[in-house]
């Protein structure tokens, strides 16, 4: 899922008082493949505590 630059700038202006709009494209990729981030024995269990 996508989210655009000017939402996330909203959400996180919202959740921290020392954002700064410049940081967000440091936040997360501008496009995230579930099947990469699965595909990795320590990320396929949710709910596992240790990472």
């Amino acid at each position: 899922m996508r989210i655009g630059r000017e939402r996330l700038i909203e959400i996180m202006g919202q959740l921290s008082g020392s954002f700064t709009p410049e940081a967000v494209d440091d936040l997360i990729p501008a496009y995230w493949e579930p099947a990469d981030y699965f595909s990795f024995k320590k990320n396929q269990n949710l709910w596992n505590k240790v990472r």
